[in-house]
């Protein structure tokens, strides 16, 4: 039922429905609707029509916008001085400044490495610095047993559960890599804006 739920929400969006609409229509929560369709982008046309219908949405989302940037900007000072204070912090911002996602991110911390005394080391630090859990995904050659990768970085990080593992496109052996990351690669990923910003911030320090 959800499924098939699921599957209206994303064509009303399609067609440019509003998420009050959708979810009064199909009596699901407007953020159920939202989380199903926030990857549709919707037209200008299709925005415009939203807005004459409704005028203080593009108020209301003024509003919301000038608070986000507001706290953004302030988290990002907060890290600048952080990481000048901070020697782990200043550590932390350093790895994500080398392997992080950094491009078109503003929401989620995201950072990948296949070494993984790294990858423990980052996890720790980033305890540190804010109670939000992360979580770890693997990439693996096709041809690699995934069961005993997964099992092998919860032992090696002391997780409570098995991370994913991905399936990489290519088998180690068409590609002549055979027995090279024989555990993957592992990344670290979850929301977090408030620490990304800080680490923007302190990257801006590390930077000058």
């Amino acid at each position: 039922m959800k499924n098939k739920e699921k599957q209206q929400a994303r064509e009303m969006r399609q067609k440019g429905v509003s998420l009050n609409k959708i979810s009064k229509e199909l009596h699901i929560s407007k953020s159920t609707a939202s989380g199903w369709t926030q990857d549709i982008e919707l037209s200008s046309e299709q925005r415009k029509i939203l807005l004459k219908r409704n005028p203080n949405a593009q108020k209301g989302n003024q509003i919301k916008k000038a608070v986000r940037d507001s706290l953004k900007a302030q988290w990002k000072n907060d890290g600048y001085e952080l990481a000048k204070n901070s020697h782990d912090f200043a550590l932390l911002c350093s790895f994500y400044w080398g392997e992080g996602w950094k491009k078109n991110n503003e929401n989620a911390f995201s950072l990948a490495n296949s070494d993984p005394k790294m990858i423990r080391k980052v996890l720790k630090l980033i305890t540190i610095f804010t109670d939000k859990t992360p979580k770890i995904y693997i990439n693996a050659h096709a041809d690699y047993d995934f069961e005993i990768i997964a099992l092998w970085w919860k032992n090696f990080l002391n997780l409570g559960y098995l991370p994913k593992v991905y399936r990489c496109v290519s088998k180690s052996s068409t590609n002549q890599l055979k027995g090279n990351l024989p555990n993957g690669t592992a990344q670290i990923k979850f929301g977090a804006v408030e620490l990304i910003q800080k680490i923007f911030g302190g990257i801006n320090y590390l930077s000058e």
